[in-house]
């Protein structure tokens, strides 16, 4: 472990700092028009979903958002940084956007001209004071594309990884829905489920439809977690007023898709929708156990499939997580990295909790037993 000295504090963009030929500098939001360069880079890193975890999530756990930009020496975009600084362990920590709403964390931007390693120095030179600086779930490559950081050769393996499955293969060619492991499975499901009664697959659209869905996925989702005695963010406002205004945004950043069978909905999935990827974030089920046997989730996931081939998008992800379920839409498997450093004495105990959480996924991957041991643990933290 390497302890230096603070960073200086951060600069406005008046006033960026200097390294080689990149300058790196906060912006003074989500609003800042700097963000517009990158809105295709991911939905994670988009002015939506941006504005809407400050307002929400950010503030009510006393969090800083922090944007970092990087341009070159001709005031061409480079990359954008998205992090929070908060109080972790007694230390001020500055950490990539998480929160357990951002399934990845990307920095915006192609490493095509500049080095990954310039890119993260220049961004070193602009942050704020801080003990500790870490990030996780980072891939090295998104979607099949670079990032700012694709290069950088200080990520550590998080013994975590992400599915993804593309919609449209290197040819060009479309995947048929119908040919995926899981199709067969479906089929069979889907007709139980008709001898109940018309089956619909919907997507709120008003403001009203989307008030509605979103009191029923919470409705679902922290039934099912009490069932399984497992705690929901969902039970926090901010968390659930975060989704909702991501669903309202004027990109339609967030969606909301119901399974219905005679008008009562059995099923929601809320994803994100964003350039050319659907991104699957909350899938939940009735918790009426008359709907078990028909398996409405795994129904409503491959009509969500469907939609999205049918719409022209090239990527389904997944997103964090290796269950099973992922395995039949023939996904593959992304490896997640993750970053810590200790700048003062303070940022230990922060670095060394990041570091003890990876070697328990680690074992956890090794030892299944193990894994649920500590899910469990963690159910029952505070």
């Amino acid at each position: 472990m390497v302890i230096v000295g603070v960073l200086p504090g951060g600069t406005h963009r008046t006033a960026p700092a200097a390294t080689s030929a990149l300058r790196a500098f906060r912006l003074a939001g989500p609003d800042d028009p700097f963000i517009d360069n990158f809105q295709q880079a991911g939905a994670f890193q988009s002015g939506s979903f941006l504005s809407a975890v400050a307002s929400t999530v950010c503030s009510a756990k006393g969090a800083e958002l922090v944007l970092i930009a990087v341009e070159d020496a001709v005031a061409r975009p480079v990359a954008l940084f998205p992090f929070v600084r908060r109080r972790h362990l007694g230390a001020m920590v500055l950490e990539g956007l998480d929160f357990d709403v951002t399934d990845y964390f990307l920095p915006a931007g192609g490493a095509t001209h500049q080095a990954s390693g310039d890119i993260w120095h220049a961004v070193e030179a602009a942050l704020p004071r801080v003990d500790a600086v870490m990030f996780k779930k980072m891939p090295r490559h998104f979607h099949g594309r670079v990032h700012a950081l694709t290069d950088a050769k200080f990520l550590k393996p998080m013994s975590a990884s992400a599915q993804t499955t593309y919609l449209r293969d290197s040819a060009g060619e479309t995947v048929d829905p119908a040919s995926l492991p899981v199709a067969r499975d479906v089929r069979r499901k889907l007709r139980k489920l008709q001898s109940m009664g018309k089956v619909d697959f919907v997507e709120a659209m008003s403001p009203v439809e989307i008030g509605t869905a979103m009191d029923t996925l919470v409705d679902f989702r922290v039934k099912r977690f009490e069932t399984l005695g497992r705690r929901d963010i969902l039970n926090q406002k901010e968390y659930r007023d975060f989704y909702h205004l991501l669903a309202l945004s004027p990109d339609r950043l967030g969606r909301i898709f119901s399974l219905t069978v005679d008008g009562e909905t059995v099923a929601i999935i809320y994803g994100l929708v964003h350039g050319d990827a659907v991104t699957l974030l909350i899938p939940t089920i009735a918790p009426d156990e008359k709907w078990q046997a028909a398996s409405p989730g795994l129904i409503a996931l491959h009509r969500l499939f469907e939609w999205a081939s049918a719409g022209g998008y090239r990527v389904f992800d997944f997103s964090v997580g290796p269950a099973a379920y992922k395995a039949r839409f023939n996904t593959e498997q992304v490896e997640l990295f993750e970053y810590q450093r200790a700048w003062t004495l303070l940022g230990i105990p922060a670095v060394l909790e990041a570091t003890m959480r990876r070697l328990g996924r680690r074992l956890a991957l090794e030892q299944p037993r193990l894994k649920q041991m500590l899910a469990r643990l963690k159910d029952r933290l505070p």
